[in-house]
């Protein structure tokens, strides 16, 4: 069972072109492509007539061609001719969902399309910001999408997941703080005085011996998207109370946007966006505790010769045996 009424992010927009990209989503077969303006479209991946996925044919112009019977739709999803009769029934077409372009992601709309409010897409607007820079690609997990939700809101595993990178003795009996507004949930850590974590050290800059204040707060919105404000300042540095702890000391964003999605088409939106020390030649592979991707940063001009460590907090995208997520 999938919320339906909801945005959800099918891909990335560097991906949808005048090629035809097939995806399944929430149990629904999709094709996605653009228009020879330029707009992205997403028609149910299932000609009306024997059910061939039309992904699997030509596009040409607008008209998508149904590699079976040569049925042509246009981007509405009617269809507009049967090579084979003259006459083409009101009823033949197939489903055309709602396409909104934000923030780099292509997000549809998989539920009732006289209910998709472009205003209720969430907020991921640090993709678009100059502030930052940022990368991204996909993670695959084989298992249900709200198992990565209660992974990304209880970050008690660090220590044992992530031992030489996030992870520090004191971290599982960090302060902890649970809060609800509407349909959203907050889930904010606190470690205030003791050494940083490895990664933190590193992105930080922070000399041997220093303490610092950790934060790790984690926010939840329905369907399935978090984002984690992850951070360390010095010891009484005040970040507690800031209202600015991006634009000082270490600080990233761990951003998640999860698709259900059939194993064959596994997608896994993620990106991190960082305002501390950005490495000099950063890999953008998967890291020494293979649970990562890809990464985004963002932030200020790393330091020459300044590495970083290996590891992230996981983010991953997962569905009813496989999934999508950003």
């Amino acid at each position: 069972m999938f919320v339906r009424n909801a945005w959800y992010v099918a891909a990335w927009d560097h991906e949808i072109g005048r090629n035809m990209l097939r995806r399944i989503m929430l149990d629904e077969p999709v094709v996605l492509f653009r228009t020879v303006e330029g707009k992205a479209v997403a028609l149910e991946d299932r000609c009306c007539h024997r059910q061939a996925p039309l992904s699997m044919g030509k596009l040409v112009g607008n008209i998508v061609h149904c590699p079976y019977h040569g049925l042509q739709y246009d981007p509405s999803g009617a269809c507009v001719k049967i090579p084979s009769q003259d006459r083409v029934p009101p009823s033949a077409k197939v489903k055309s969902y709602p396409v909104v372009e934000k923030n780099h992601w292509i997000w549809l709309w998989t539920g009732d399309p006289t209910r998709a409010d472009p205003s209720k897409i969430e907020d991921f607007h640090w993709l678009d910001d100059p502030k930052w820079r940022f990368g991204g690609n996909y993670l695959h997990v084989d298992a249900n999408y709200l198992l990565l939700v209660e992974n990304l809101l209880d970050t008690t595993h660090l220590p044992f997941l992530h031992p030489d990178t996030l992870g520090t003795d004191a971290f599982a009996r960090s302060e902890f703080e649970v809060s609800r507004e509407g349909d959203r949930v907050q889930v904010a850590r606190w470690l205030m005085d003791k050494p940083p974590a490895p990664f933190h050290k590193q992105m930080g800059d922070f000399p041997d011996g220093l303490n610092v204040d950790r934060w790790q707060i984690t926010h939840f919105a329905p369907p399935s998207f978090v984002k984690l404000d992850v951070g360390s300042a010095p010891a009484g540095a005040g970040m507690r109370t800031a209202n600015d702890r991006g634009s000082r000391w270490m600080n990233m964003w761990n951003l998640n946007a999860i698709t259900p999605a059939r194993p064959e088409v596994d997608l896994g939106h993620a990106a991190h966006a960082d305002q501390g020390h950005l490495p000099a030649g950063h890999d953008d592979g998967e890291g020494a505790a293979g649970k990562h991707g890809p990464r985004a940063f963002a932030g200020r001009e790393p330091r020459p010769g300044q590495g970083m460590g290996s590891d992230a907090p996981d983010r991953r995208s997962l569905g009813e045996g496989g999934a999508a997520a950003g």
